[in-house]
């Protein structure tokens, strides 16, 4: 199956599965899983639920076999905030073509 579509039906099953996603966006891009967003609705915030969240979503990729990618940053500043929860699962700062990204590479062993 069409790694696009699954992505795709994997974001509306989280849309579906969290109310308190308040947009999600995944795409491939030169062969990593790039999450460009994740917002969490500022009520659900500091609870737990983007944790539970970005588990799944680390557990969707590792079981495609898919590096990922993301910048870290937000509309409010926390990009400091968002660099240690990003690490948390195991996303690294790396510098690609003059910015600053983070990455985490695939846990799945048997892939």
């Amino acid at each position: 199956m069409d790694i696009d579509y699954n992505i795709s039906e994997f974001e509306k099953y989280l849309m579906t599965k969290y109310s308190s996603i308040c947009s999600i966006g995944m795409y491939m891009e030169r062969g990593f899983l790039y999450l460009s967003e994740l917002v969490i609705k500022e009520e659900c915030r500091n609870c737990g639920e983007g944790s539970r969240i970005m588990g799944e979503v680390c557990e969707f990729a590792d079981n495609n076999g898919l590096d990922m990618d993301c910048i870290a940053s937000s509309d409010s500043g926390e990009d400091g905030r968002l660099v240690e929860f990003y690490s948390r699962f195991g996303f690294m700062v790396v510098e690609k073509e003059g910015v600053e990204f983070m990455e985490r590479k695939c846990n799945n062993v048997l892939i």
